[in-house]
């Protein structure tokens, strides 16, 4: 998910998602394993987030990635190699499991390219990374290359920076956290009895940046 923010809140209707996941990453691992006649592989989520990386571009000089050995619960050893950077490029071709075109470095540009013109210049950076999948080795700086490159008119003149927390899978949880401190929390919260009475529309008739 893309979001635009400024002076805390959410430019909501200039968001853009992209449908593509852990677990999407962890099953293509696997599907990848597969076609090596690999199957079924245990811990294969651990394994994602231990030996994958992004690569800078689609196809990196195969003679400079590492082959790395991976030893399963059954003592057998998996070796990795291409596999630990064409999993993360569902990120950048989410086509290739039949899901929408365009990939994260799209996303990002047309979220940017979709704010305001007067707001463009504060909004390109720094751009906060979020969640467990930017903390992939390289996915930073393969995402500002695939910014920069969608931007063929310069029109954010190479400016773009992105910032990478160290806690960054947890970021939404202490944004929630410390959301939760704030003196007008209580009033912002449904009750059980508001949702079950009105469904979802509870809950967005009380945001305060509702967009209906």
């Amino acid at each position: 998910m893309f979001v635009p923010v400024r002076n805390g809140f959410p430019f909501v209707n200039k968001t853009h998602q992209l449908d593509i996941g852990g677990k999407d990453i962890s099953e293509y691992l696997q599907f990848l394993l597969k076609k090596k006649g690999i199957e079924n592989v245990p811990n294969i989520d651990k394994i994602k987030e231990d030996y994958c990386f992004v690569s800078d571009c689609e196809e990196p000089d195969k003679e400079k990635v590492e082959e790395v050995s991976v030893e399963l619960p059954d003592k057998t050893i998996l070796k990795l190699k291409e596999e630990r950077y064409r999993a993360t490029e569902l990120f950048y071709h989410p086509e290739r499991i039949r899901k929408e075109l365009g990939g994260i470095g799209r996303k990002l540009f047309n979220t940017l390219y979709d704010i305001d013109h007067y707001l463009k210049r504060e909004l390109r950076g720094p751009i906060v990374l979020a969640g467990g999948n930017t903390l992939f080795k390289g996915f930073e700086e393969r995402l500002t290359l695939e910014t920069k490159y969608h931007d063929i008119n310069s029109f954010f003149k190479n400016r773009i920076k992105m910032h990478a927390t160290q806690d960054r899978q947890y970021i939404q949880w202490l944004g929630g956290s410390i959301f939760s401190l704030i003196s007008v929390f209580p009033n912002l919260c449904t009750t059980k009895a508001e949702f079950d009475e009105c469904g979802p529309s509870a809950v967005s008739d009380r945001c305060f940046y509702n967009t209906k």
